[in-house]
């Protein structure tokens, strides 16, 4: 009975560790849009002011994109 439980619990970290590699190495979502340019976007920002990202042309920007859903 031990053995089956230990093969299970292997079997099982196995497929957990495969595939959360392969989920990694498949996703190329994120690499698609290394160096390349933001898309337009416009906004306002905590207060209140309109702002355009292209403003902001070569300089370091951070976004902070969250929902209320």
């Amino acid at each position: 009975m031990r053995t089956v439980i230990r093969a299970a619990l292997v079997l099982l970290a196995a497929l957990v560790v495969g595939g959360f590699a392969w989920v990694m190495l498949s996703s190329s979502s994120s690499g698609d849009w290394v160096g390349r340019r933001a898309p337009a976007t416009q906004g306002t920002d905590a207060d209140g002011a309109a702002f355009r990202l292209s403003d902001s042309l070569g300089k370091v920007v951070m976004l902070d994109f969250w929902g209320n859903w």
